[in-house]
């Protein structure tokens, strides 16, 4: 039976589940909007996703792409979209309101899709989104077996992806296989910008970082503050980094745990005993470790690129027509 022969209170699934994501999309697009955020269509899935606990699929809802879900979004009156002025991703809108990317690029020297660089050191993404997102409606643990952090909702959430349900299941069920993972408290991370701006030897700089730690939103707002600076940007970037990995070691070794903290850089070849820090040795990464990171990388590079660059791709039309 498909979604749309699946019918719940006179209305089928398919439709259900389809107007529910118009919904959170438009809220997205508001939000990102009255920020004065612009909203490209490769920024906008992963946030969807994010937001529904990574279970929203444009292919779920029978959508062939994530344009092909923006579009249908416009005609259903949750967005507005506009075609770029330059660079080939799509932006959108609340209804009706002008395009920010027009509206601000005379203000703009650089262009937005300029490409930002790699930081040489990266931890593992796995551990990143185990230890830095304080949302407590995540429920994280370390699968001892897969060596990875791995996370699902504590409580079962709207378009709960069924891999979600598996781990749950695998969790109650092997107990002993699983660590548990406290993550980084908000508060504790509020005191790490705290302290870096007492750093900040700038008056003016540091004035402004010490009224970001006192916003509704001082994340957000410490970034804002650091982005016109790109030194103390970088600064700050390494220094949240050592914060980052002193956190995890520090549990690590509670847990008795010996885990590489960092990933290799991204197209840099990997130095013998480089970043060597959550483990007194180096072991040889296996060829299955190796080839899961190598597609964990292109997933991500790929979901940065516009759909320009996606359909310059190369693929054999053995992984386009199998399934």
């Amino acid at each position: 039976m498909t979604l749309e022969e699946h019918t719940s209170g006179g209305m089928t699934l398919l439709k259900r589940e389809r107007r529910e994501a118009f919904a959170l999309l438009g809220e997205l697009v508001a939000e990102n909007y009255a920020a004065g955020r612009r909203s490209y269509g490769a920024s906008l899935k992963p946030e969807l996703r994010r937001r529904t606990m990574e279970g929203f699929d444009e292919r779920r809802l029978e959508f062939s792409s994530f344009r092909a879900f923006l579009e249908a979004g416009e005609e259903a009156g949750a967005v507005t979209l506009h075609e770029p002025p330059k660079g080939p991703d799509i932006e959108a809108t609340p209804p009706g309101k002008p395009s920010l990317a027009a509206t601000l690029a005379a203000g703009h020297s650089v262009s937005d899709t300029a490409p930002t660089p790699l930081l040489r050191k990266r931890i593992r993404r796995d551990l990143w989104k185990a230890f830095l997102d304080w949302d407590a409606r995540w429920r994280r643990v370390y699968d001892k077996e897969e060596e990875a952090a791995v996370r699902f909702p504590a409580e079962p959430a709207r378009l709960e992806h069924p891999e979600s349900q598996e781990l749950r299941r695998l969790v109650e069920e092997q107990p002993e296989r699983f660590v548990e993972i406290e993550p980084i408290s908000f508060d504790r991370q509020l005191e790490w910008l705290r302290d870096f701006a007492q750093t900040v030897g700038d008056p003016t700089a540091r004035k402004a970082l010490d009224a970001a730690v006192t916003d509704d939103r001082p994340m957000r707002a410490f970034s804002l503050a650091l982005q016109a600076n790109r030194p103390l940007r970088q600064q700050w970037n390494a220094t949240k980094l050592a914060h980052v990995e002193e956190a995890i070691d520090q549990w690590a070794e509670g847990c008795n745990l010996q885990i590489e903290v960092y990933e290799p850089a991204f197209g840099s070849p990997r130095v013998e005993g480089a970043d060597d820090r959550s483990s007194p040795k180096s072991m040889p990464e296996r060829p299955d470790e190796h080839l899961s990171r190598l597609r964990a990388q292109l997933h991500e590079a790929i979901d940065r690129m516009p759909e320009a660059e996606l359909l310059q791709l190369r693929l054999p039309v053995e992984y386009l027509v199998r399934r």
